[in-house]
């Protein structure tokens, strides 16, 4: 499908010529899935550029993400931040013997919250003794959490997504987002900023890990690719090839393949111009930030994402309902706001 056709698909978000251009990219990530084996997968790498406009850019030009293993990248004179839930899996605290690790609690309404994380970061002994690269081990809110306590320590970053919704999304980009909460209001990312990682490393370890629910909770980032830029990701996703309960390797292809579909838009738009990138990435996500508010952030962010994205494309009547009507349907994804 070329992009012209998709773009009549989405009813014609944008006649931008850079949005066109995005789309026309997408066309070989697609052609590239379709055959993509599970070994191919396991040596799967991909390189984002850094905004000349942001503040790394100093530093590093380009980062990496790539499927390995937490191994390969641990070594002296890091500072590992990790959910708390993971501290009770043996294998990953074999690989963490005799590294410095704060364990923390992901909550948007404290983890993520700018006041907290100003507070954690003046009052944590083990942040004090610098230079350290931080490696952070976790899922989107954990991720934004270190980008936060990185970039005001202005240190290296690594991250190690472990949930559907950071390997595919919220690791990449280099977005740093905090919560506020004052006066008994909830303001979604009240404080906005960029510090990329230097470098990705998805381990396929921690996809076994993870419930039926939070799986349905992270394809929300997934199937906006396929609203927004690539109808071969939303067919594949409805497929009988993509079983992620089951297979993993269905699940990881699908990860990576958004997380390719990121680096066209990013490589070619890295800062999001609103005829361009920002049509894709922040599909939905106006909506989605103010259900999330008015849930005081009980409403996860890839639900509230999926949610918006339905209604954007109802209002729409785009020719894409019916295969999303069957991709929520098909991982029990809500379609409204209850």
């Amino acid at each position: 499908m070329s992009g012209g056709e998709f773009l009549t698909l989405v009813d014609r978000v944008s006649d931008s010529n850079m949005y066109q251009q995005i789309l026309d990219s997408s066309v070989p990530v697609d052609s590239q899935f379709a055959v993509l084996s599970g070994k191919e997968l396991l040596h799967f790498k991909l390189f984002f550029r850094v905004s000349p406009l942001h503040k790394r850019a100093g530093s590093i030009k380009n980062y990496t993400y790539e499927v390995g293993s937490i191994a390969q990248i641990l070594k002296g004179n890091q500072l590992i931040i990790a959910d708390d839930t993971f501290r009770t899996y043996s294998w990953l605290n074999k690989e963490l013997v005799d590294k410095s690790v704060i364990w923390l609690t992901p909550r948007e309404e404290e983890t993520k919250e700018r006041h907290w994380l100003d507070h954690f970061i003046s009052g944590e002994s083990l942040l004090q003794s610098f230079p350290y690269e931080i490696v952070v081990i976790g899922g989107g809110i954990l991720l934004n959490a270190g980008a936060y306590i990185a970039e005001q320590l202005g240190s290296d970053l690594t991250y190690i997504p472990t949930t559907v919704l950071a390997m595919s999304d919220g690791s990449i980009g280099g977005k740093v987002r905090a919560n506020e909460i004052k006066d008994g209001l909830y303001h979604k990312h009240a404080y906005k900023s960029f510090y990329e990682p230097n470098r990705i490393l998805i381990d396929p370890r921690f996809l076994e890990l993870l419930p039926d629910k939070q799986i349905a909770i992270g394809l929300g980032e997934v199937l906006k690719h396929g609203v927004y830029q690539s109808r071969a990701l939303l067919e594949y996703l409805v497929s009988k090839d993509f079983h992620p309960q089951t297979d993993k390797d269905s699940l990881l292809k699908a990860i990576l393949w958004a997380a390719a579909l990121k680096e066209v838009c990013l490589n070619i738009d890295p800062d999001e111009t609103t005829d361009g990138s920002h049509i894709i990435m922040r599909g939905g996500h106006e909506v989605s930030d103010k259900i999330e508010e008015s849930s005081h952030f009980q409403i996860p962010h890839g639900t509230a994402v999926a949610i918006a994205v339905y209604e954007e494309m109802s209002q729409k009547s785009s020719e894409l309902m019916p295969l999303l009507d069957a991709c929520y349907r098909k991982f029990s994804i809500p379609t409204k706001n209850s």
